[in-house]
Formats: structure tokens, sequence, C-alpha cells
């Protein structure tokens, strides 16, 4: 199950912390996830600092959220796999035991969070969500590639007439696109890759919307996946983790108290 960690990050801190650039040999293994991916790319000082130095951050609320939709997800997925079907009070149940394993970071707003969370899960639900037994729940991979090593969890996925479908829950608003369909496309490589499954489709839910979007030209998104992955993973290998500053960036990086370049 996941869990919700209550490390936080001590923002001051007495000099703001610079990475020393520290080349790693070619033989030094790069192990990369979707958002160690993400990050670097959005700003390589972020990645130094989540994941060269290991400095914890906060989890949002909205984060929270997410990991408890997710594992009430997972349990009742597992209830379909057995063969149960899935009702509204099942998930309800499943809801609050979940809910009350976790500490939820803002007291104020956990109602609101609760009730909107169950409303979510009972419309993906009536939307046929668990008609279909899922084949694997929560399914970790890691795959070699290319000289750098891909990690990840794969929220779901399920025996196709014609092969496989990914499933990719998100609890928030629609991410962009270019940053979904990488994300969506490292899970088919990892599956291709490690899981050997083929063909796969990839599907995106958005539990607060309640839509989902079939994603397409699966082949190409791996591609350029794979391209994103070696580009990160050079530079990491090189020790370039320069600071990429931007005001509305900056303002959202739980480290811009710790970066000596941040807007």
């Amino acid at each position: 199950p996941r869990t919700v960690c209550a490390r936080t990050f001590e923002a001051p801190i007495s000099a703001p912390l610079s990475p020393a650039l520290s080349p790693k040999g070619e033989s030094e293994s790069i192990v990369l996830s979707f958002s160690a991916i993400a990050a670097y790319r959005d700003c390589p000082r972020q990645y130094w600092y989540r994941q060269e130095q290991r400095l914890p951050v906060v989890q949002s609320a909205e984060a929270v959220h997410g990991v408890i939709l997710h594992e009430v997800l997972r349990q009742a997925g597992e209830a379909r796999r057995a063969g149960r079907q899935v009702s509204a009070q099942m998930l309800k149940v499943i809801h609050e035991a979940v809910w009350n394993r976790q500490v939820f970071p803002d007291p104020r707003r956990a109602a609101t969070f609760k009730r909107m969370g169950l409303e979510q899960l009972e419309a993906y639900r009536k939307q046929g969500g668990f008609d279909a037994p899922p084949e694997l729940l929560e399914h970790p991979f890691t795959a070699t590639v290319d000289g750098w090593t891909l990690r990840g969890v794969i929220d779901r996925i399920d025996r196709t007439d014609s092969g496989w479908r990914i499933v990719d829950y998100k609890s928030g608003k629609p991410i962009a696109r270019g940053r979904r369909d990488l994300q969506v496309a490292l899970y088919a490589l990892g599956a291709t890759t490690e899981l050997r499954l083929d063909p796969v489709e990839l599907e995106v839910v958005y539990l607060a919307g309640g839509d989902s979007v079939k994603v397409s030209k699966v082949a190409d998104l791996v591609i350029e996946a794979k391209k994103q992955g070696a580009e990160v993973a050079a530079g990491v290998r090189k020790g370039n983790f320069e600071a990429r500053p931007e005001r509305r960036r900056c303002r959202l990086c739980p480290y811009r108290l710790a970066c000596a370049e941040a807007l």
C-alpha cells in the first residue's frame, strides 16, 4: 500500500546549497523514473536536490488525496480480481478504512477532500471502472534502456481482446499533454521491455472530471520517451545540474529557499 511520508523539509538553511560538478563514470548506473525525468527537464537543480541530495519535501493535501484514491482503487481492484463485485458500499468501507490510516496534512480541508474523493470513486464505479477484473494492479517494473534504468509503478493493467491496456489514474486536474504522454509512454516502455506485454494501449483516467483519454501513436511516444530519458541520463552522468529559474516554476518548487538562483 502507498503510505504518506511525514518528513518535512526544513526551509531555513544557513547557506543555499549549490551542486559541485561531479561527473559519474560511464559504468555507473543511472536509475530514473518519470518524476525524475520530468524534474530534470524542468530544472536540473531541482532534480539534484531531490534525487542526488535526497532532501525531503512536505506532501500537499492534493498529493495525499491522490495517494488515498490510488490505494482505494487498488484494494477495490483486488476484490474484483478475486471475483467479487465492487458495490458502492464496498467502496465506502474501503475508502473509510484507508482514510483512517492516513494523516491528512490539512485538517481544515479534510472533510471536503474526503467527500469529493468518495464521489469520484463512485462515479468511476458507475461508469464501469470495475466491470472487468484487472490483470495487474500497482505493478512495479525495472527496465534497462540504452545504458540507463527505468523504474516505475503502473496503476493498472487490463487484458484486452487484442493485447493489453495500461491504465493511469489521475486524481488532480488534467496535466499538460506532453508531460502526460511522457509518463504513459514510459509505462508502455516498461511494460513492453520488462513485462514483455505486446501490443499495449494507453488510457488515462481523470477521476476528478470523470473523463478518460485514449492515448494514440504509442510506438512514436515510446521512441520519444526513450530519447528524453537518454538525454536526462547523459546530463546526470556529466554532473550537469544547472538551475533554470523561472518565476512560476520557482514559486512552486519545494526547494526554492535552498536555491541561490530561485526567483
